[in-house]
């Protein structure tokens, strides 16, 4: 015999002896079993049998009972009106700071977007300014060309002044000369 069988023989017997039986009447009902089954069946039935007769004796009068539920009614509508208070402050306040995040937010998007403007034209102007010097730098290795090119031909044409100012002789020492 099982556990659960041997406490509901327990039980059984409580009922037919109107007691709970002796270690050895268990025993000999079960048909044997070792004498600390049968203990600590009897243990079980006899927590059983008292935690009943205290639930029977916390039963209170109908009058008492309805003034503990009023009483009841009263705490827990005191406690969910200051709970519903209070979540409304929570609410309004979460609200604000709601608001509040939005509306920085949204300063911070409108910043964004400045600084991007910003950035695009200052982007624009890099750009032409780039170009300026590209073509700065053109102009200017194209007036270094222009000006080599000049001095050559000024050296050429001063050559040949001096050749015919001065003649072929004095051109031909001046030249030795530097």
């Amino acid at each position: 015999m099982d556990d659960a069988a041997l406490q509901a023989l327990a039980r059984q017997m409580n009922s037919q002896l109107g007691r709970p039986p002796k270690a050895d009447e268990l025993i000999l009902e079960a048909g044997g079993c070792q004498r600390k089954r049968a203990l600590a069946a009897i243990q079980n039935l006899r927590t059983d049998l008292a935690q009943r007769a205290v639930r029977s004796q916390l039963l209170f009068p109908a009058s008492i009972e309805s003034h503990l539920r009023a009483l009841m009614g009263e705490w827990i509508e005191l406690a969910s009106t200051h709970l519903a208070q209070r979540h409304a402050e929570l609410v309004e306040s979460l609200d604000e700071r709601t608001e509040a995040a939005k509306a920085h937010a949204d300063e911070l998007q409108g910043r964004l977007t400045e600084t991007q403007a910003a950035a695009s034209t200052m982007g624009k102007r890099l750009r032409e300014l780039a170009q300026q010097i590209q073509t700065l730098i053109a102009e200017r290795d194209q007036a270094r060309a222009e000006r080599d090119a000049l001095r050559v031909v000024a050296a050429e044409r001063q050559r040949v002044i001096d050749q015919l100012v001065l003649g072929p002789a004095a051109v031909i020492s001046s030249s030795g000369r530097q």
